[in-house]
């Protein structure tokens, strides 16, 4: 009779411990994308700092202060440099993702005069970078 009473409590009890489990993992995995988020955040913040210190500097100096992506800074690097595509390119998988729908279909629409070499696949990439906005 004994043996039948732990048997039935055993039975009874593996479900609650198998939902400790599951609550468990959903904790974890909760916990995870806390972190994730956090570490997300404290990147942010790293960047808003830079953009603060640097903005005060220009401002100091009597420059413009311009956050995010600047059209004009890439039509000066390919004026100032050789103006190959490459250069184009990596400037906009550099800076790409400070730079809305408007600026990137301004940059793709007015690339190709800001040089003297062909910029298709510089517009190819930058339309890319259009449709995933």
């Amino acid at each position: 009779m004994k043996n039948i009473i732990t048997f039935v409590f055993l039975l009874i009890s593996f479900p609650a411990i198998a939902h400790t489990t599951e609550e468990i993992i959903k904790l974890k995995a909760a916990n995870d994308a806390l972190v994730l988020r956090v570490a997300e955040l404290l990147e942010e913040n790293k960047n808003l700092k830079e953009f603060a210190k640097k903005a005060l500097i220009s401002q100091s100096q009597g420059k413009k202060i311009r956050s995010g992506c600047d059209p004009q800074k890439l039509r000066e690097v390919l004026v100032t440099s050789d103006g190959r595509y490459q250069v184009a390119e990596k400037w906009m998988k550099e800076n790409q993702k400070e730079c809305n729908k408007e600026e990137l279909t301004y940059i793709s629409r007015n690339i190709q005069s800001w040089s003297g070499y062909g910029m298709s696949k510089v517009i190819r990439l930058i339309n890319y970078y259009i449709d995933n906005r």
